[in-house]
């Protein structure tokens, strides 16, 4: 109440205290009604350790309340603060509000959230952003695609290889930002790997300078994450990429296996490998050998 009261002096205690609150039972209106004001002055504040603490907060309650829906008359007063926060320049605020938006978009399902989703495809749509906001939006999107479902998640796919492909450099840049944050927050996206990692090989020999660096951010956290655990669906779309018609691409691919080789401690070195088979070993080694040799000089070199 004295958060309610005077939140300048008392909010981050409060958010503090509710934070290490075990609550017994599920979170009803009523106790909505006294927590959601004290979740829109800790969003709405310049102070990071008080935003950080109420995006944790706000993802919390979505999982503990009872029904979810509960929170639709409280929308227009969250949002606004939602969106503070997914668009502040520290990525850790960025992260939690992300997180919080995702729980969220959970409880109140598909329906219930289109407002959220198309607000956020809008943002990735807009030509002239901060990096802030467009990564924030693309970070947004990605926890809510894992948190909606495999259905949901296809027809994200689906819009980002469009736009991904785009004329706009800037809707290539946005929508290719998705994948910098998909891989963290949703457990099966190894299981696509063979289909996106082909897209984020193209944008590596992108005209436009913020698309290769967001592609190479993009490769690089796949053979981070994926290089070990799920090499063939790494190899498989690497050594079909290596033989591409463009020659930035078949280059690009050329680096990426060299990377990923030394991800796998020269694993392909070994008479037995222990990650790769020898029979993936043989056609690693054929196609360097091939790319040597290649028309263009600078595939060749």
């Amino acid at each position: 109440m004295r958060a309610l009261a005077n939140p300048n002096v008392h909010l981050k205690a409060a958010l503090q205290l509710l934070l290490e609150t075990n609550f017994a039972h599920a979170i009803d209106a009523p106790a909505l009604s006294l927590l959601v004001p004290i979740l829109d002055h800790g969003l709405m504040m310049h102070d990071n350790e008080t935003k950080h603490l109420a995006s944790h907060l706000m993802g919390n309650i979505c999982q503990l309340t009872s029904d979810p829906k509960d929170l639709l008359p409280y929308m227009k007063i969250l949002m606004p603060a939602i969106k503070n926060s997914l668009f502040d320049s520290i990525p850790d605020i960025r992260a939690s509000a992300s997180k919080a938006l995702g729980s969220l978009s959970k409880g109140l399902g598909v329906e219930n959230s289109k407002e959220i989703i198309d607000w956020l495809y809008s943002v990735l749509n807009t030509p002239v952003l901060q990096v802030s906001e467009r990564s924030g939006a693309a970070q947004g999107l990605a926890e809510i695609a894992s948190m909606l479902g495999v259905e949901f998640l296809e027809s994200v796919m689906n819009v980002l290889f469009e736009k991904s492909r785009s004329l706009n450099a800037y809707m290539r840049e946005g929508y290719r930002g998705i994948l910098v944050f998909l891989p963290g927050c949703y457990p099966d996206f190894v299981d696509y790997l063979p289909k996106l990692l082909p897209l984020m090989i193209e944008g590596l020999s992108d005209q436009a300078d913020e698309v290769r660096k967001v592609s190479l951010i993009n490769v690089k956290i796949c053979i981070k994450n994926y290089g070990r655990l799920a090499t063939a669906q790494l190899v498989t779309p690497i050594l079909t990429m290596m033989f591409d018609k463009d020659f930035q691409v078949r280059k690009s691919s050329a680096v990426l296996m060299y990377q990923l080789i030394k991800e796998l401690e020269n694993d392909i070195g070994k008479l037995q490998p222990k990650f790769i088979t020898v029979e993936q070993k043989n056609s690693i080694l054929a196609s360097l050998f091939i790319l040597k040799y290649d028309t263009v000089e600078r595939v060749a070199t």
